[in-house]
């Protein structure tokens, strides 16, 4: 795995903007770990299907940076990146050149 997105979220209901943006990436092999602070499985029900593996982590946490760390500690990528449950990526090729930028 060359690549491994951290998502921490509390019922952001933007995260499938965010994950769309990962999808849009190229030329490279992606995670994707969900960490969802309000425990709520049921509202991640109708996102669509990635060609990514996408792993949710659905339990409550002490803020944004202990919901990082759980991402982190699960994160089998060579590089991790954490995403905002509200942000995307700006093109798709944000993560391959961030990559090469340290190799």
């Amino acid at each position: 795995m060359q690549c491994t997105v951290v998502i921490p979220t509390f019922r952001d209901v933007r995260i499938a903007q965010a994950l769309d943006s990962i999808a849009s990436q190229k030329d490279i092999q992606l995670e994707v770990i969900v960490v969802d602070g309000a425990n709520e499985p049921e509202a991640f029900q109708s996102l669509p299907t990635y060609s990514f593996p996408i792993t949710f982590i659905h339990e409550k946490d002490n803020g944004v940076y202990d919901a990082m760390n759980k991402g982190i500690s699960k994160a089998q990528g060579t590089w991790i990146y954490i995403l905002g449950s509200d942000d995307v990526l700006a093109n798709e090729n944000t993560l391959s050149n961030l990559i090469s930028c340290g190799a």
